[in-house]
């Protein structure tokens, strides 16, 4: 099922568009001396710049719970949005326990609401597979061909993930003609 919908912005207005109330970081290895930076995005929808601030109460009552190690940190807390364009929020994640943590951020945008986003990051050890499931259970090729089908479909079903409103996904579907007729297509 596809859900389409809109909104419409006054002209000359900033428009914060929060896709999601939760983002979920890649699994970092407990322990590990150089973790990844990995960044939660935030578009703006409107005409005009917009200005954010990650408020980091959350984060410094994780870092007092976990004896003063950094579990998590906003390496840039405040910063602009350009109109229509993503700001790239970096967070660095150094889990200290083989667990998952979870951590409410409020992200304030300058003159207007304040959204709280839930982050989750997980902590793994060495060679231990993540539980964040990956991929669909769907056959990438389909299985069996029906009769006086004239053409198959390179891949049988396409995830494209959690999709950000506004944002552009795309996938490269090849058409394999499956019969000796010559097909067009409208």
């Amino acid at each position: 099922m596809l859900q389409l919908r809109g909104v419409t912005v006054k002209s000359g207005l900033a428009y914060p568009q929060i896709a999601h109330k939760s983002h979920t970081l890649q699994p970092v290895i407990i322990g590990s001396n150089c973790p990844p930076i990995q960044y939660y995005e935030l578009y703006n929808g409107g005409d005009s710049q917009m200005g954010y601030e990650v408020m980091d109460e959350s984060l410094a009552q994780l870092t007092h719970e976990n004896y003063g190690c950094e579990i998590m940190k906003c390496l840039q807390p405040t910063g602009r949005v350009q109109p229509h364009s993503i700001a790239q929020i970096p967070f660095l994640f150094s889990p200290l326990e083989a667990k998952t943590y979870a951590v409410k951020v409020p992200i304030m945008i300058v003159g207007g609401d304040t959204y709280t986003i839930t982050i989750f990051g997980e902590g793994i050890t060495p060679g231990q597979h993540s539980t964040v499931q990956k991929g669909s259970v769907i056959p990438d090729k389909q299985a069996v061909l029906l009769d006086n089908q004239l053409a198959v479909l390179s891949n049988e079903a396409i995830d494209f993930g959690v999709v950000p409103t506004f944002s552009v996904s795309k996938k490269i579907v090849f058409i394999t003609n499956t019969s000796k007729e010559h097909i067009t297509f409208r």
